[in-house]
């Protein structure tokens, strides 16, 4: 059998203790009233923060970072191609961006790299499309960073919403375990709406939308080493929740959160292949998603040829032993 489980020691995490442990108190008549409001206030109003730093963040991201990296790479790609091609409007049409492709491999001539600048010819083979060795591996770790935390929320909704029993008050919402511990064995509709609307929906919008955002952005970075400081940056706006609560969190809330535990969904688990083998899925989920992206759903290069790599095998050789100079 499954004993009762903790909350995760986040933002979220603080956010339910309070939520579940101050309705509990108020309805039951325990404790100061002013107090529970204060701190259930408190709690709330640092998980509205959380939310809306995260978008403020994603949203000047879209505009000032992301946008401007694939405006740029386009740009390079489209001089590449249009170069590669002969230079010639007549071997390139445009897509629906306004940029040139080359309209047969018959008229791509390797020679013509000579004719880029060494800035451009720098920067067409810094394109992270020219190397899914190190693209796909970074967008890998990327998605399964969001996975993961897809997975915790999901893991919430289906403890607190589905598996939770709905119950008519909060007053039969929790039951004392060993210690300072309270089990949530029950919770009613408005708290189980109130959950939902503050916790788990906003986080999966936001984790969804980061995840396209994210390998938007990592796929249209014109440098190798900066693909790899931003795929670490990516993630801090993930753990803003995991900072707060470290840093802003009272002590006393963090000890009730810690002691705050949840029924399983399962109250047994049998051993089967179900049970120690369907987490592994999730990888293969990861995977599906990183090539699809890449070889057929990016739109930071539509129409990409797939030209730059065999082009540049020379040139790169020679940059990373700085003979290229």
């Amino acid at each position: 059998d499954r004993e009762p489980e903790n909350l995760d020691e986040d933002v979220y995490g603080a956010g339910i203790t309070a939520l579940v442990r101050d309705s509990y108190s108020l309805i039951a008549g325990k404790g100061d009233l002013m107090l529970r409001v204060s701190r259930l206030a408190s709690s709330f109003l640092l998980m509205i923060f959380v939310v809306s730093l995260q978008i403020w963040v994603i949203s000047q991201m879209q505009t000032l970072v992301c946008g401007r990296a694939v405006a740029e790479i386009r740009k390079i790609y489209g001089r590449y191609e249009f170069i590669m091609y002969g230079a010639d409007l007549n071997h390139v049409y445009l897509t629906p961006n306004g940029f040139p492709r080359g309209l047969d491999k018959k008229y791509f001539d390797p020679a013509n790299f000579d004719n880029l600048t060494q800035d451009e010819q720098d920067l067409a083979c810094a394109i992270p499309f020219s190397q899914p060795k190190l693209l796909l591996p970074i967008l890998f770790i990327w998605t399964l960073t969001i996975v993961a935390d897809l997975r915790r929320c999901g893991d919430l909704f289906v403890r607190l919403i589905l598996s939770t029993p709905t119950i008519t008050s909060m007053q039969d919402a929790v039951v004392e375990g060993e210690g300072e511990s309270q089990i949530i064995v029950g919770l009613t509709k408005p708290v189980k709406a109130a959950l939902a609307a503050t916790c788990i929906i906003p986080r999966w919008v936001i984790d969804v939308y980061l995840l396209w955002l994210g390998c938007r952005w990592l796929a249209a970075t014109p440098s190798f080493s900066d693909l790899l400081l931003n795929s670490v940056a990516l993630e801090f706006i993930v753990l803003l929740k995991d900072a707060l609560y470290t840093g802003v969190v009272p002590d006393r809330n963090k000890r009730a959160t810690q002691n705050t535990l949840v029924q399983p969904w399962q109250k047994t688990e049998p051993a089967n292949y179900r049970v120690f083998l369907s987490s592994f899925l999730l990888m293969a989920v990861t995977c599906a998603w990183v090539l699809w992206y890449v070889y057929r759903f990016q739109m930071v290069l539509p129409d990409y040829k797939w030209d730059v790599a065999a082009t540049c095998q020379t040139y790169v050789a020679k940059v990373s032993s700085g003979k290229a100079r």
